[in-house]
């Protein structure tokens, strides 16, 4: 039944032409900046897919943090943006959107970074953050590095069903973010600063549940962390290393830990994998790398390991 009903406001053919009397030639001019924006492009779409500042669908305008940071290890990281909005159902942050000036880049670079710094935050933890620049809408999801979603104003009337697809209230209630397990690489990539992106990490692993061989001399593990400040939410690291780093860590696992491991990668389907593996702590100096990977569920960051060494787990 749910499922009819959701159908349904997809089909409902609702559209209002609301810039129809709009002339998106202001757009060049070097007045049309953030506010004008916010008036004359994104609040006529907010309120058409059913937010106010009044309802359960709620919008949150310039919504301001307690603590306007989060810690990975040691290293504090500021969050240096307050979005034109956050949007609230029924009581939960879900997403949010900045507005920025039409000459401002929305796909890529800094804008993007700062908007999925804030969705990150442990007082938002939003799925969704968006960017407009009146020109064009960008929907992104946390779990992706490339836009899910865009769009250009103007076309808005053929673009309407998928907006709603992906805004309506109906739609954007989405499992809480504990549920997921994001990318590591991609959230120290998109938080970080140059020392993060250029300099060696340390990253303490109790044991070993995956590694997989990609061809004759790559391999790569995985492994689950956590940051303090957004305990809810799972961060899986991607390791990608080469057959003397391979080589390097075999020995420093126990034996029967070391001959499971190398049976498993010495025949298909090249991989090891254990629930319940032997405690097999071990420190990966590894760096970030350099190269997104995407497939149909999710976008990837790799780190590239430098070194793998002993590590006594508080023994």
């Amino acid at each position: 039944m749910e499922l009819d009903y959701l159908n349904q406001l997809l089909d409902n053919d609702d559209f209002e032409d609301i810039f129809k009397d709009f002339n998106f030639d202001l757009l060049d001019s070097p007045d049309f900046k953030e506010d004008a924006v916010r008036e004359e492009i994104i609040y006529p779409i907010l309120k058409s897919l059913g937010y106010s500042a009044s309802s359960e669908n709620k919008i949150v305008r310039s919504k301001a943090l307690k603590h306007p940071f989060y810690y990975f290890g040691t290293k504090q990281y500021n969050v240096s943006i307050v979005p034109d909005y956050t949007f609230e159902i029924e009581g939960k942050y879900y997403w949010i959107l900045d507005a920025k000036r039409p000459t401002e880049d929305i796909k890529n670079g800094k804008n993007v970074f700062q908007a999925y710094s804030y969705a990150m935050h442990p007082e938002i933890q939003s799925e969704i953050y968006c960017l407009c620049n009146g020109k064009e809408l960008v929907v992104f999801n946390i779990k992706q590095h490339t836009p899910l979603f865009s769009f250009e104003i103007k076309d808005l009337k053929n673009n309407w069903k998928d907006l709603k697809k992906h805004l309506l209230p109906e739609f954007v209630k989405k499992p809480h973010l504990k549920d997921y397990s994001l990318d590591l690489g991609l959230f120290l990539m998109k938080i970080g600063d140059l020392q993060i992106v250029t300099e060696p990490l340390p990253f303490e692993v109790k044991d070993l549940h995956f590694i997989a061989k990609l061809n004759e001399s790559s391999y790569s593990l995985n492994d689950v962390f956590g940051i303090k400040g957004l305990e809810d939410t799972k961060f899986v690291a991607t390791f990608d290393f080469e057959e003397d780093r391979y080589k390097e860590l075999l020995n420093l696992l126990p034996e029967k830990t070391r001959i499971v491991i190398s049976r498993g990668l010495s025949s298909q389907p090249f991989r090891y994998h254990s629930e319940n593996p032997e405690e097999t702590p071990v420190r990966i100096i590894a760096q970030l790398g350099r190269k997104i990977f995407t497939n149909s569920d999710e976008s990837y960051l790799p780190f590239e390991v430098i070194k793998f060494e002993k590590w006594d787990n508080g023994i």
